[in-house]
């Protein structure tokens, strides 16, 4: 019946939806985890929200597999259909989620490059101000 056809392929492009769905979530726990790898100053400055990234996009990868999972196996019932549904709910409230954790922590990590120069130019100009202080010194000295 066309009924049953057209549930079916909803079914359909929901299971191939939660399939792409859990490929990028897989991609970006790939990425998280190189980017983790990739600490090349040896510092551990935004460990912490790198690692609640990583956990934010490992559990969106598994909640992507049991949606697949669910609609895989569904036999086209309501309650399964409603159920594949509120996954998929969950499922992009975590993908924004995580879309605003990695901007929050792109925005801390400049933040930090912006203060951490600053401080880099202050400590530079207390060690000229000495300089000229005691250059000044021994001139008072020679006088």
């Amino acid at each position: 019946t066309t009924a049953s056809q057209a549930h079916e392929q909803m079914r359909q492009q929901q299971l191939s939806s939660a399939h792409l769905d859990a490929e990028d979530a897989s991609h970006d726990v790939e990425v998280l985890h190189h980017v983790s790898d990739l600490d090349s100053a040896g510092e551990r400055r935004g460990h912490a929200v790198l690692m609640q990234l990583y956990a934010s996009a490992q559990a969106t990868v598994t909640k992507s597999k049991a949606t697949m999972q669910l609609l895989q196996t569904s036999q086209g019932s309501n309650s399964r259909t409603q159920t594949a549904s509120q996954f998929e709910g969950e499922l992009e409230s975590k993908k924004t989620s995580l879309d605003v954790a990695r901007h929050e922590f792109f925005s801390a990590q400049r933040s930090l490059d912006v203060l951490t120069a600053a401080l880099q130019d202050e400590s530079a100009y207390q060690a000229d101000l000495q300089a000229v202080c005691g250059m000044g010194e021994m001139v008072y000295r020679r006088l």
